[in-house]
Parts: C-alpha cells; structure tokens; sequence
C-alpha cells in the first residue's frame, strides 16, 4: 500500500510483420507503460490509482510545489472490495487480501493496450 509500481505490457508473440497494422510486431515490445499505486479507501475498499509524472516539481520548498501536486491528483482507475486483513503479532505491518483477476486480465487504460493500437 502506498508504493508506486510500473506496470508494462509488451507484446508476447505476434504474427504480423512488423510495423504492418500500426502494431509493434516484435516479442517484448512495449505496448504501454503506467505508474500505479495502491491505497485503502473507505468502506473496505483498496483504491488502484493511476499515477502521471507529467508535471513534477522536484523542490518542496517551492511555492510552485503544491500548485503542481494539487493540479496532478491521481485517479481512481479501479476499486477492489478487501477480502481479507490481517495485522502480523511481531512487525505490526498490515497484508491485505484483494481480488485483481478481472482487472488484469480485462480491458483497461492501466494495464492493456494503449487506446490508439486497441481500435486498430
């Protein structure tokens, strides 16, 4: 929870020749590539939000700092229900349990082809 991961998908395997389709042709190229983070919401819920480096600034003691992390909140892309928590006796750090199948395995913004290659 709270860390940022990057998510990429590249292609496995494809038939095409390359560039034909407007499709990357080539096993283990990138398709698309997204920072995500996870996060605990309300009602037992775990939050996937989409994170952007667009627009950064880098100097927290800016005053331009906050202006730029309040333009760039990063959205919800999905809510899971919490199926399971549990605190360990000795660290006290909590695991939580979700279900990603679906997700990952739809079609999304985060995970899947990029819009553009998925209408081709």
């Amino acid at each position: 929870m709270g860390r940022e991961i990057m998510a990429v998908t590249r292609v496995a395997k494809s038939p095409t020749v390359p560039g034909s389709v407007g499709l990357p042709a080539y096993g283990g190229e990138l398709l698309n590539r997204q920072v995500i983070r996870f996060e605990k919401g309300p009602e037992n819920k775990v939050f996937l939000r989409a994170v952007s480096y667009i627009n950064v600034s880098s100097d927290s003691t800016a005053p331009i700092y906050k202006a730029v992390q309040n333009s760039n909140v990063a959205p919800i892309a999905a809510a899971f229900d919490l199926k399971a928590f549990k605190k360990d006796s000795i660290t006290k750090v909590g695991s939580s349990v979700i279900e990603v199948t679906d997700f990952f395995k739809g079609d999304n913004q985060v995970v899947s082809l990029n819009s553009l290659t998925n209408h081709l």
